[in-house]
């Protein structure tokens, strides 16, 4: 059996809110539209299609909404729906701090105290909802780095769901300010592994923690054949596939797995967003009508692991 991931990341519509709208929360529509898409398509797809959901309840959720679980309370409901149906229920964790001197936020990657904090405060959140812990995590901007790591191991996740495999990321961009930098994963391995305690660029063996990383794809085969032309991409160039552009990119990724007899490891993540538009919600809809069509089952981080050491055996 050939099992994918598609995690769906639970955000609020506006990535941050504008100034002056700090305490007024909106709903969140998103996550609406996709609990009734990705329904729509279970009707379709049937045991094919079980998701991944991580949802958001980190500080930046308690500055806007008021309460740190806003998100739980108010979509309690629709969780437990997903959660019966056999999906799971993960946090994805951003650190967002408020500057009150320049009344904006900005993204804190350089205090490990605070990435420490986010993440604690969001498990605890998920934990006095549920009466259980989180077992998986996926932080925000697909950051990561080994005093991370640690931490989250030792706070009793079993899957963390953050990096782009082979990817180098920079957490600057040009909406949000931001202090420090998402490591180079270059060294990664491409499949699931459980990192070395000393170093979580390398597999280790011991321990029942494992990283998995999101499928990269050299830049230049998502290039539009015009702009390959014109302006060609190195090929050290890897980015994450994005399911709003459709399935771009995928048959060449398969294609040169099999060239270089290996596993295709499919993990694909996207935000509730997405969902806000048509256009976008039918090309992510052609991205995963594809991979099932070869033969591909969606399933859960739990779903995955089971499977890849039920192979390994």
């Amino acid at each position: 059996m050939k099992y994918a991931l598609l995690s769906i990341h639970i955000e609020p519509d506006a990535a941050l809110p504008a100034a002056g709208e700090y305490g007024k929360p909106e709903e969140c529509r998103g996550f609406e539209k996709a609990v009734q898409q990705v329904n729509n398509w279970k009707t379709i797809y049937g045991d094919a299609l079980r998701i991944q959901w991580m949802i958001r309840v980190d500080p930046f959720v308690r500055e806007v909404y008021g309460d740190q679980d806003w998100p739980l309370r108010r979509y309690a409901a629709q969780l437990e729906k997903l959660l019966h149906s056999g999906d799971s229920l993960g946090l994805h964790v951003h650190t967002f701090r408020f500057d009150e001197a320049r009344h904006s936020w900005h993204l804190d990657l350089d205090d490990q105290d605070w990435v420490e904090h986010c993440i604690a405060s969001s498990a605890e959140a998920f934990e006095a909802h549920f009466s259980r812990r989180a077992t998986s995590i996926a932080m925000g901007n697909n950051f990561l780095n080994q005093s991370t790591v640690q931490f989250i191991r030792e706070s009793g996740f079993h899957y963390d769901l953050s990096p782009i495999a082979g990817g180098s990321v920079n957490a600057q961009n040009k909406v949000l300010r931001a202090t420090g930098q998402v490591p180079d994963f270059l060294r990664m391995p491409q499949r699931p592994y459980k990192p070395h305690a000393a170093d979580f660029l390398q597999e280790g063996a011991e321990g029942n923690f494992w990283i998995l990383p999101v499928t990269a794809i050299r830049q230049q085969y998502m290039q539009p054949l015009h702009q390959k032309l014109l302006h060609p991409l190195p090929p050290e160039q890897y980015s994450k596939f994005q399911l709003r552009k459709g399935p771009r990119g995928l048959g060449k990724y398969l294609k040169t797995c099999q060239k270089e007899d290996r596993t295709p490891w499919c993990y694909f993540e996207c935000r509730t967003q997405l969902f806000n538009q048509q256009a976008a919600t039918l090309r992510a809809e052609s991205f995963i009508q594809k991979l099932i069509g070869r033969g591909y089952r969606f399933g859960t981080a739990d779903d995955v692991i089971w499977q890849l050491q039920k192979e390994t055996v």
